[in-house]
This record gives structure tokens, C-alpha cells and sequence, in this order.
């Protein structure tokens, strides 16, 4: 637990700040979880945390590329809603809008240097696992999956590639996210990215000498618990530091297999899944 007296840095996901522009809006929230939602966001809205929906503007309104104007309109859109609903919280609203003309170039003209890669792998690794695999069969996948990593020009611990083994091994979290029988390679990777994305902020705050713990706000419950299997350590900003993943992430998965280990093909990820 977060001592309560101790600042936050708040980086709401693109759900979150949707549900934020509904209340603002007035329009009628129903439902016990989106309910639950509001109290908890309501409860965020003390003094000491900062709170930005940064990367919410980066992935965009549309579920696709947007254009520097679009990603302008996003920003504009965002931070009044989060001016407007958080009272006591200190938002960047401000200095998103002072900053939006270079918020539309910049996140509109670069993006992760193995985006591409992992967009091919991506469709090209979806069908393998839009159906669950029987365990006897898994093994033969694994070597497929790897196979379409590595035409891709991805290793085989890359965080896609290792998200996808996941799934392929029973995690219902990773498959969520993945959703591979109505596949998205651009809500996708944006959600993967967060990893990388929260990792360069806190090697920012850290950096700074700021007394500050960075959190990631998302609703989306798969998406949380995979991420909550995922570190990055030994964070700078000039290197992304190493990644580390958390044996639950393939717990269900390993506790329904019949034998104590599931096989990978890289002795790096079978030592995450050992028992």
C-alpha cells in the first residue's frame, strides 16, 4: 500500500478519462462498477496528487493513427474535462495546453521504435491463439509463435511475444487483453506501450530527485492484472532498463497443467514459469 500522505503522479488511461467526460457532461452513470469507478476517481481528488491524461492523448479518441489536428482536438478535449472535474488534485491541463501544438507534432510523428514489428507479429500470431489450445498441443504452438517472433524481428521475451505464450498457456488476464478473436493490433499495442511509457516518466521523476510514486489508472481489469506482472528495473532515461515478468502471470495456466512446469522455448522465460 501507497502511504496516503505520500504524492502521487496519476496517469489515467483512456477509459478512465471516458468516464470522467460522461460525469462532466452530466450524463446519467449507471452500473455498480462505473458507480465504484467515480467514488474511487473522487477519492484521487486530494492536493497532493498530479494527475495527467497523457497517455490517454497519445493513444487518441479514434483507435487508430491520428493526425496532428485530431491529436490537438484530443488534448483540448482532455484537459478541460480533468480541469473541470478534479477540484483539489493538481492537474497539468495548464501546460498541456501551452504545450498542444508540439503534443500534436510529436505524438503524431514518433512512436515505439519496434511498433512495426510487433504490429506484423501481432496479426500474423492472432490466429494461433483465437481458439484456446489443448495442452498436448501447446508445445507445437509455442514453436510457431516463436517462429512468427522471430520473422518479425522480435525476441522470443519480447513483452508482446511473452503476452501471447500467456495466453496461449491459459491466462484468461492476457487474453482479455489480446482479444484475439476480434483483434486490434492498435488497442493492443497501445496497452503494451503503457509499460514502456510509465517506465520513461518514472525514470524522469526519479531523475528529478522528486519524492513522487507514478501510478497508472486503468479500469480495464485484464490490462491491470497483466501489468501488475510486469517491472521494469534499473529505469533511465537514456536506456529503458531490464523487464521483468512475474511467474503469476502464467499462474492459472500452470496450476491447471497436469505436469509442475510449462516449456518454453527461451531458457529466460521458462525460469518465469517454473513451480
Amino acid at each position: 500500500m501507497i502511504p496516503v500522505n505520500t504524492p502521487k503522479l496519476l496517469l489515467l488511461d483512456r477509459n478512465v478519462v471516458a468516464l470522467i467526460k460522461d460525469a462532466v457532461a452530466g450524463r446519467e452513470i449507471t452500473g455498480t462498477k462505473k458507480l465504484k469507478w467515480l467514488e474511487m476517481l473522487s477519492k484521487l481528488d486530494i492536493s497532493i496528487n498530479y494527475i495527467s491524461p497523457l497517455l490517454s492523448i497519445i493513444e487518441g479518441e479514434h483507435g487508430r493513427d491520428d493526425s496532428a489536428h485530431e491529436k490537438i482536438i484530443c488534448q483540448n478535449k482532455e484537459s478541460d474535462v480533468l480541469r473541470r472535474f478534479f477540484k483539489n488534485a493538481i492537474v497539468d491541463s495548464d501546460y498541456l495546453d501551452t504545450t498542444s501544438g508540439a503534443i500534436g507534432s510529436i505524438f503524431t510523428t514518433y512512436r515505439e521504435e519496434q511498433w512495426n514489428a510487433r504490429e506484423n507479429f501481432f496479426k500474423a500470431a492472432t490466429p494461433l491463439v483465437a481458439q484456446k489450445v489443448a495442452v498436448d498441443k501447446r508445445r507445437e504452438v509455442e514453436k510457431d509463435l516463436i517462429h512468427v517472433a522471430k520473422t518479425a524481428g522480435l525476441e522470443a521475451d519480447d513483452g508482446l511475444v511473452v503476452l501471447f505464450l500467456a495466453c496461449l498457456h491459459g491466462s484468461n488476464d492476457a487474453r482479455r487483453v489480446i482479444k484475439p478473436t476480434k483483434p486490434v493490433a492498435y488497442n493492443v499495442l497501445n496497452d503494451l506501450h503503457v509499460i514502456s511509457r510509465v517506465g520513461f516518466i518514472k525514470g524522469i521523476v526519479k531523475q528529478a530527485g522528486v519524492q513522487m510514486k507514478v501510478r497508472f489508472v486503468t479500469f480495464d481489469e485484464g490490462l491491470e492484472q497483466v501489468l501488475l506482472n510486469i517491472k521494469m528495473e534499473n529505469i533511465k532515461l537514456t536506456n529503458e532498463g531490464g523487464v521483468k515478468y512475474a511467474s503469476s502471470l502464467f499462474a492459472r495456466a500452470v496450476s491447471r497443467s497436469r505436469s509442475r512446469r510449462i516449456y518454453f522455448p527461451t531458457d529466460k522465460t521458462h525460469e518465469l514459469v517454473e513451480k
